[in-house]
């Protein structure tokens, strides 16, 4: 993958300070603490720095808002399906029980999510419906639900948005990521202990002269941490006193404890530097310390060394030429490094995905808003001596005085009454407006068309501007408002025709049905 410009600069930046510092650590020949401390910043990396499992959580209670919401206003036949003894049984039971009426149908990743959120929601003394109760003047259930239903349908598909990041090849991408820090961390003849241990000690008593070899140099971060520092007294040091606990005894051989003293000797971290961070700083400093401490023959080596080789216990140093240098791979070819390399480029592809949850869950909390607008969205004003015309939901406020001028109640003559806006009652000499001529609503509910809002007719027949374009170019109508005289009662509503459902009395059982399949 090519690193952008601001992230060389950003390496050459961190190369230029690792260098200073070198310059500054190898005082003599024998000071082998600076190479340390670029394996203690590796180490950092691959030990203490394991992403965490991901976060579905984030925005639970907003989505058990909406659902519940959508629950609480269903039908009665649609909330009773949970009730009795359906509440008590598994979906494998009540299937049991049920066989031609569920026949065909496997519900069992959902029964639980319905029966909580009808639990949750039947009694109205709840604690979440003492919490969303709605209020007095709220509009009655029918007229709110296909809008909050419509809510939920599109909340439901972007939770599934919040499910864990997967790779290409569809594996769990932080399980990759971490395995490939755990890959970098130990190997013969250390074992892995787990994130924030040290690497289990060799089992058996092991020469450092047979394991640190230039063709085992590289296997992982803490194999080369003990060699680097199980030395003698006297000589070449990973800390300016040494650590004593992990020199070699009987000879060559490793201490069985070695390996945790010297991670034990690793300078304290910052337990919230970013895991790409630190990786990258510990690349840069390894990248600046290569073959600059070493005295000889110009090779790839990361420490001390008089004689060119590394495996001695007089020898502080790790010895990467051949890595380095086959095939030209350069620090990709030190086989830990490749693991950060590779750790590296996932977590790029891990910061994106959670930029993309953190948008999604405020997507979420904005529609939990929305849905809690219109679980208590106030009912219509019916008419009174003196008030305005009824006005059905979502409509405008109409300019009551020019209507009224329109149509004079009192009038001698059916001229004095305008036939195309009034009705004319010959025996009371009277005059009203006419039903039907009131002013439509452009807006059903609180959400104004043409707000980026989910597309197809589940949710656009809330938008009068939405609906009428889906059924443009159709010989039948999509989606369209129903014609006067259909019923005085529904008459305002949109409702969808064809290929959509009906948006009626029918339509609120179904799509609430349909939005609960939405695997929660």
């Amino acid at each position: 993958m090519a690193m952008t410009k601001r992230l060389q600069n950003l390496l050459a930046a961190v190369i230029c300070l690792a260098l200073a510092f070198f310059n500054q650590a190898t005082a003599a020949v024998g000071d082998a603490f600076p190479a340390f401390n670029v394996l203690c910043t590796a180490w950092d990396a691959v030990a203490n720095k394991q992403l965490k499992p991901w976060d579905e959580d984030g925005a639970a209670e907003a989505l058990t808002d909406i659902y519940n919401m959508n629950m609480s206003i269903a039908s009665d036949k649609w909330q009773k399906t949970f009730d009795g003894k359906a509440q008590e049984q598994t979906w494998e039971q009540l299937h049991q029980e049920n066989t031609a009426k569920y026949k065909g149908i496997d519900l069992a990743d959902r029964w639980e999510h319905w029966k909580k959120q009808r639990k949750e929601t039947k009694e109205k003394d709840s604690s979440w419906q003492k919490k969303n109760q709605r209020t007095q003047t709220a509009a009655e259930a029918s007229q709110t639900r296909p809008i909050i239903l419509a809510i939920a349908e599109e909340a439901a598909q972007l939770q599934l948005k919040l499910k864990p990041p997967k790779k290409a090849d569809s594996k769990d991408l932080i399980t990759a990521i971490n395995d490939k820090l755990k890959a970098a961390r130990c190997s013969t003849p250390l074992t892995d202990a787990g994130d924030g241990k040290p690497c289990n000690e060799p089992t058996a008593s092991t020469s450092k002269t047979a394991t640190c070899t230039t063709a085992t140099a590289g296997s992982s971060i803490g194999r080369d941490m003990l060699c680097l520092c199980s030395v003698v007294a006297g000589t070449d040091k990973c800390t300016s006193n040494g650590v004593g606990d992990a020199e070699p005894n009987s000879g060559s051989n490793f201490r069985p404890d070695a390996f945790q003293h010297i991670a034990g000797q690793c300078p304290k971290t910052n337990a919230h530097e970013d895991l790409g961070v630190t990786i990258d700083r510990a690349l840069a400093m390894l990248h600046g310390a290569l073959g600059t401490q070493h005295v000889g023959n110009g090779k790839m080596i990361l420490g001390t060394t008089g004689d060119g080789t590394c495996t001695g216990t007089d020898r502080s140093c790790v010895d990467y030429h051949e890595k380095y240098t086959a095939k030209k791979a350069g620090l990709a070819g030190i086989p830990w490094v490749a693991e950060l390399q590779q750790a590296r480029a996932l977590y790029n592809d891990y910061l994106k995905e959670v930029a993309a949850a953190e948008q999604t869950r405020q997507q979420i909390f904005k529609l939990a808003q929305e849905a809690k607008r219109e679980y208590n969205r106030p009912a219509a004003r019916q008419n009174s001596p003196g008030s305005s015309p009824l006005l059905h939901p979502g409509e405008p406020p109409r300019n009551a005085a020019a209507e009224q001028n329109k149509c004079k109640t009192k009038n001698t003559t059916v001229e004095e009454c305008p036939e195309a806006h009034c009705d004319y009652n010959k025996e009371k000499e009277e005059c009203k407006l006419k039903t039907g001529t009131e002013n439509k609503a452009a807006v059903i509910g609180d959400r104004a068309a043409g707000d980026g809002a989910a597309t197809g007719c589940a949710v656009n027949f809330r938008y009068i501007e939405k609906c009428e374009k889906m059924s443009e170019g159709k010989e039948k109508p999509v989606c369209a408002r129903k014609k006067e005289g259909e019923g005085d009662k529904d008459k305002y509503e949109l409702k969808c025709r064809n290929d959509c459902s009906i948006v009626n009395k029918e339509f609120a059982l179904m799509a609430t049905a349909f939005v609960s399949l939405v695997v929660l």
